[in-house]
């Protein structure tokens, strides 16, 4: 595999001919280029402007072998305002040409293992999220294969009838 040309340098995990680099808070005029047209170009998101700000939060990127952005993964900090708890709440996206790939599974899986494990250094930070709450909407992630990979990453289902979508919850452990 040839070494990136986007100058990434914290390599967190390599698969299949992919890697996956933390970049929060290391997001160059280049890379976040990129990742507004990664958006736009799949329509993830239809608003250059929205796919700009959510670059502040990307926090996982996903290259193919050309250095093609493949999946992101992102999260914003939020408060819960019944609880007053604060987390991030976890966003992803995998370009639909490569969800097709015997990985099909583990890009999701990688990217919420990856992300989960660096936010969680996080966590001991004054006023810092205690946690991570996910909102599934694709059809897929709902999925039993998944739902165990969730419970296998500490994350917990959250039963609500009000909820029309499925929730999940991790708190961290704080050390």
């Amino acid at each position: 595999m040839k070494k990136n040309t986007l100058g990434l340098k914290n390599l967190v995990k390599e698969f299949e001919g992919y890697k996956i680099f933390w970049v929060f808070g290391e997001i160059s005029p280049l890379l976040r280029i990129k990742l507004v047209n990664f958006w736009i170009k799949n329509k993830a998101l239809q608003d250059e402007h929205a796919a700009w700000r959510r670059t502040f939060e990307v926090m996982c990127i996903i290259l193919n072998n050309e250095d093609d952005i493949v999946g992101v993964s992102s999260a914003a900090p939020f408060s819960q305002d019944k609880s007053k708890e604060h987390f991030w709440f976890y966003r992803s996206f995998i370009d639909s040409r490569y969800s097709i790939d015997s990985f099909k599974f583990l890009m999701p899986y990688y990217l919420l293992e990856k992300t989960s494990t660096n936010l969680a250094l996080l966590a001991s930070e004054p006023g810092a999220p205690q946690g991570i709450l996910i909102t599934i909407e694709n059809e897929k992630l709902k999925r039993n294969g998944m739902e165990k990979f969730f419970m296998k990453l500490g994350f917990v289902k959250l039963i609500d009838a009000e909820l029309l979508s499925d929730h999940w919850k991790k708190y961290f452990v704080l050390t």
